[in-house]
């Protein structure tokens, strides 16, 4: 049940606003990446033994996530109001597509912790896997979030925006 709430309330409060284009607060750019970060956290930690080989996946994961994040939002224009540390956001369905593939994921390794629990008692590929592209949907966020960050913080344009 806790799951549920929990997968009703990231679709409400961090999916669907991101559909449309939006002014708020530098500070809220940090929300999607965190939860994202607390899923992953939650993931690694439950499910998988953090050996060396693994710290490495998980590692490659989130730098090629970040990097690909980045990559993606390099293309989008926004305004920036440094006074009032407001931005504005064009509207974008990353952040449900990165959920979708997340939980996606989060499935697999829950349909396997149930019906074939020895996958995630000996080292093979199928664990190494969910375990980089975990890593790695988390870090598209991420690198989403840094790249809006680093528009935010360059940005020449002075303009005066109003919270919404």
């Amino acid at each position: 049940m806790n799951t549920v709430i929990m997968v009703i309330a990231i679709i409400i409060f961090a999916v669907i606003p991101s559909f449309k284009d939006r002014v708020i607060p530098v500070k809220k750019l940090l929300i999607a990446p965190a939860i994202f970060s607390y899923l992953l956290y939650q993931s690694v930690t439950e499910t998988f033994r953090l050996d060396v080989a693994a710290i490495v996946l998980l590692a490659a994961g989130l730098l090629a996530g970040a990097f690909a994040g980045f990559l993606l939002r390099s293309g989008a224009t926004l305004k920036a109001d440094r006074q009032a540390q407001l931005i504005w956001v064009p509207g974008s369905y990353m952040n449900l597509v990165v959920f979708l593939l997340l939980f996606g994921v989060h499935f697999v390794i829950g349909y396997l912790q149930s019906v074939h629990p020895e996958t995630f008692v000996q080292d093979n590929l199928s664990e190494q896997l969910l375990l980089f592209l975990l890593a790695c949907f988390s870090g598209l966020m991420m690198g989403s979030a840094a790249c809006l960050f680093y528009k935010y913080f360059t940005s020449s344009v002075k303009v005066s925006l109003k919270a919404g």
